[in-house]
């Protein structure tokens, strides 16, 4: 082809049937399901079981049996079930396995949604396989699992063969266009993450299937089909027995009742104590000054997409506008966005001053907007260029959406604009809905921010987030006729799961609680030291460097160091960097040596390294057969009691700090030990680089959290030794 791509065959590639030739049970079918499951599953689970047959060196597991029959029972019984499993429970086989049993013999299908990539991933390359075998040689069939991820994800091959024939001085725009163009000859998914796109993840959007419609099965425009990895990811989704989904697409369906995401068939939800995070980032908006500008610039390009999509209007139905008056909203839009740009600039540099004179004494340049913010006459002005401003976007949207219903009465081949127009209206409309609450109509329920980013040209940002997801999950999410399971490692305080359930609006449901099966009081050494400064004290960060080459002497590398700021974790990255520059152990940062999953890879390829991680770091680690030999966590994680949506939920609390800042650090010091030990083999050392754990009053809080391990007191003087000692099996 003329841009190097075989058209042709790549439609073939990506052909799909729309049409679903699942079997879709109908209730009575559902309840003349036999209901020994729970028996049989266990059976699949037991010693000499079919998974011992299967797997020579499958280990039975009681905790992963226990949760297994649950995980049946729930199904059968079509209940909500809350399983809390530590790590080594092996709880992917104990859902998935009653999961795929249930689906072949009722034809349900089963939706998994996760967190993390990596665990998708998991999923899907091995742990299906297992699944998939012990379903053949327990029922005879074949079983089928597919990945689906939101739009944002997938390339567009009509936005991306419309880009390459556009004029660019972009290098990022060049660089990523070039990428595709030697990954669309043989991608099957077209799934962004096949791509190291690294600093140009931002200018793939562009080229992504955003702005294309959200339904599998709606007429056609303005997609005509193949080639569309879109909706080859959907046509695959709706054929297959287990659908694996992430939780921003399952809440974002579920809020906007897309459907999808299949929702007839049981939900299982595996790093469930994501979903309050999750609810509150899909609910929530974030409008960046610069970006706006962006989308209003485009609109006076007079060989843009606006101006395109008029062409294309233009020729549409002339019984619903003629041509000069197409040409009239285009002149329209062009004079509004011009009008636009200038009041834009007015309104973000009146939030601007207001954000920095607010924040004259704080280290950051962020801003609630509270109470007492909207009664301040400064704050009127901001309301009053709003008041200028709303109008002209609000005309620029109705306009281009005219356009676009006239554009689709036309069965047109220029894709690529309308989805491209598309895009920017979506765009348009969240900037209206977010900038409206923030200002001038705020909902109780939300908690609104500004920050100016001083790093990047006094860029503004204007954000809100609700504050309670409860209600909106437990009528959306819980509230379908189906069985659901959540599960994961970090769930309850103390066995109580009440907490976990009222933040995310589940309901009644039935909990338990599996621990580790590891022995922690003879694979982890826990080491405070009593001599280093408290977190506020002069001297901490200092003390922290010091600490850090102790464990790195004592254990030659293998060392996971985790921040809970940026801050601080370059801080010691520069004070380690000079000290291991002569040696052989490597040091890697999250950050500067990549993402999180960048430099975990490289911790479990390294035999000799430390990695330092920031929160993105402190949960969801799978070094594969690699493991490490010392876990350091630099200061107690609590949140950042400045933070807009942590500051605003405590306050809702009788007492914020024991109420809420206490259990949610507890919940996340739980996470960060839960990287330490990964097998019945591993042996590690748990270092907790900050003694409020020994001296507050909330310290048994944290020390009860975790399983009992050997604990000893030491000093700077004494850590390397501790740590050498615990890695060679000698006494402590």
């Amino acid at each position: 082809g003329p841009h190097g791509i075989d058209e042709h065959a790549l439609a073939e590639r990506l052909a799909f049937d729309v049409s679903d030739a699942r079997h879709h049970p109908t209730d009575t079918e559902i309840d003349d399901y036999v209901d020994d499951l729970p028996d049989r599953v266990d059976a699949i689970f037991a010693g000499g079981g079919l998974l011992s047959q299967i797997f020579p060196n499958f280990e039975t597991r009681d905790g992963q049996r226990e949760m297994a029959r649950a995980v049946a029972s729930a199904l059968v019984n079509g209940t909500n079930t809350v399983v809390e499993a530590g790590t080594g429970i092996g709880k992917t086989l104990a859902y998935l396995i009653p999961a795929a049993m249930y689906s072949t013999e009722t034809g349900s299908q089963i939706i998994v949604s996760t967190n993390t990539i990596n665990l998708q991933e998991q999923l899907l390359k091995k742990d299906f396989s297992v699944v998939r075998e012990v379903v053949r040689q327990a029922t005879g069939q074949e079983l089928e699992a597919s990945q689906l991820k939101g739009r944002a994800n997938y390339v567009c091959y009509r936005r991306w063969l419309d880009a390459v024939s556009q004029r660019h001085s972009d290098p990022g725009d060049a660089r990523v266009l070039a990428q595709c163009l030697t990954w669309l000859a043989d991608t099957e998914t077209g799934d962004s993450a096949e791509l190291a796109l690294s600093f140009d993840s931002r200018k793939f959007r562009q080229y992504s299937a955003e702005g294309c419609p959200p339904k599998l099965g709606r007429p056609s425009f303005p997609c005509k089909g193949p080639p569309c990895f879109m909706l080859k990811a959907r046509a695959n989704a709706n054929a297959a027995d287990v659908v694996i989904v992430n939780h921003s697409l399952l809440i974002l369906d579920r809020i906007n009742e897309s459907n999808i995401v299949p929702n007839d068939g049981p939900l299982i939800v595996d790093e469930a104590h994501h979903l309050q995070t999750v609810a509150t980032d899909q609910l929530g908006f974030w409008i960046r000054e610069s970006a706006l500008m962006d989308d209003l610039n485009s609109l006076t390009d007079p060989s843009g997409v606006v101006s395109r999509l008029s062409n294309l209007a233009a020729s549409g139905d002339s019984s619903i506008a003629t041509p000069s008056a197409v040409q009239g909203w285009l002149e329209t839009v062009t004079q509004s966005a011009r009008a636009a740009r200038r009041l834009c600039r007015i309104m973000f540099s009146a939030l601007q001053e207001y954000t920095t004179n607010s924040t004259r004494t704080q280290g950051t340049r962020e801003m609630r907007i509270v109470g007492k913010t909207r009664i301040d006459p400064e704050w009127q002005l901001v309301v009053e260029h709003w008041g200028n401003l709303v109008p002209e976007l609000q005309r620029i949207a109705a306009t281009i959406n005219q356009m676009l219903d006239l554009a689709r009465v036309d069965d047109n081949t220029e894709d690529a604009t309308v989805i491209n127009a598309s895009a920017l209206l979506e765009n348009l409309i969240k900037s209206i809905t977010g900038l409206h609450a923030a200002i001038e109509d705020p909902d109780d329920n939300y908690v609104y921010w500004t920050q100016v980013d001083e790093r990047k040209n006094l860029d503004v940002e204007v954000r809100g987030a609700p504050l309670d997801v409860s209600e909106v999950l437990g009528e959306r999410l819980f509230g379908l006729d189906r069985p659901t399971v959540l599960t994961g490692a970090t769930l309850s305080l103390r066995e109580d799961f009440s907490r976990f359930a009222g933040n995310i609006g589940i309901g009644e449901h039935d909990s338990m609680t599996l621990s580790s099966p590891f022995d922690f009081e003879r694979s982890v050494l826990i080491l405070v030291p009593e001599d280093i400064p408290a977190p506020s004290e002069p001297g901490y960060a200092e003390a922290v460097s010091q600490m850090l080459k102790a464990v790195c002497d004592g254990t030659g590398g293998r060392t996971l160091a985790l921040f809970t700021s940026n801050s601080a974790l370059n801080r010691a990255h520069q004070d380690l960097h000079a000290y291991l520059s002569n040696s052989e152990v490597q040091l890697l940062a999250q950050g500067r040596d990549g993402p999180a999953t960048r430099v975990l890879r490289l911790l479990g390829e390294t035999e000799r390294a430390i990695a330092l991680g920031s929160m993105a770091m402190w949960e969801g680690i799978d070094l594969e057969d690699a493991s490490i030999k010392s876990l350091v966590m630099t200061r107690l994680p609590f949140p950042v009691p400045t933070d807009p949506i942590h500051a605003s939920r405590s306050e809702r609390l009788g007492n914020p700090f024991v109420d809420y800042m206490v259990p949610e650090a507890v919940l996340k010091f739980r996470q960060g030990f839960g990287r330490l030990i990964r097998s019945h083999t591993d042996r590690g050392v748990f270092v907790v680089l900050d003694r409020r754990i020994l001296t507050m009053r909330y310290a048994t809080e944290f020390q009860r959290s975790i399983p009992s391990c050997s604990v000893r007191r030491v000093s700077l003087s004494t850590m390397s030794d501790y740590v050498s000692r615990w890695h060679n099996h000698l006494g402590v």
